[in-house]
């Protein structure tokens, strides 16, 4: 697992990882996920060709308020893939970073 950097913003802790050179920030809050995102990070990796994520922006991990409020674990906006650190196990954020995907090669 590539780290790229480790920053401090707001008092939140991020780490920066890239799947096939596109950027994945993970924020960590209070509150983090019971699954282990690296870990989802290395699965998507595996399965995912680097052709199916060129052209996207990045992905980011945090708990956004606009998933309460849509009742949703994932969003893809703004050529970005929002996922929530609030995740159930493995196969629900690894199928919810898939399904985001999928929105994205939509547009492709």
């Amino acid at each position: 697992m590539e780290r790229h950097k480790t920053n401090n913003y707001s008092n939140k802790r991020m780490k920066e990882y890239s799947i096939h050179g596109v950027p994945f920030v993970i924020v960590h809050e209070p509150d983090y996920s019971k699954v282990d995102p690296e870990a989802v990070i290395q699965r998507v990796k595996d399965m995912i060709p680097p052709k199916l994520v060129e052209g996207l922006d990045g992905f980011y991990m945090a708990h956004l308020k606009e998933f309460d409020e849509l009742n949703r674990y994932a969003v893809f906006k703004d050529n970005t893939i929002y996922i929530t650190n609030k995740q159930d196990d493995f196969e629900d954020m690894l199928d919810d970073i898939v399904h985001e995907l999928a929105h994205f090669t939509e547009i492709k």
